[in-house]
């Protein structure tokens, strides 16, 4: 099925942390389980095909990935200068 961007109105994805191996700067190719869908213009709602489900995976991944590095590193400084951690 070929899917133009700019019949997508939005997209909705399914990942979950365990996801992401952060001994890797790779992103792999999205597991069986991380399912993505579609939301057409035209109100339809759509299994996403392989090529957007990879792009909706590389997406998420760097983006969550990154998002959890941050907050990481944040807390470790609060850590260091003896500070409350917020969350």
């Amino acid at each position: 099925m070929n899917i133009k961007k700019e019949d997508i109105k939005t997209f909705l994805y399914k990942g979950n942390d365990k996801m992401i191996d952060f001994g890797s700067d790779k992103i792999p190719l999205p597991p069986s389980v991380f399912k993505a869908l579609l939301c057409l213009k035209n109100g339809k709602q759509i299994t996403a095909p392989t090529e957007w489900r990879i792009r909706i995976w590389n997406w998420w991944y760097a983006a969550r990935k990154a998002e959890i590095e941050d907050d990481v590193l944040i807390q470790a400084a609060y850590s260091m200068l003896g500070r409350p951690t917020v969350i």
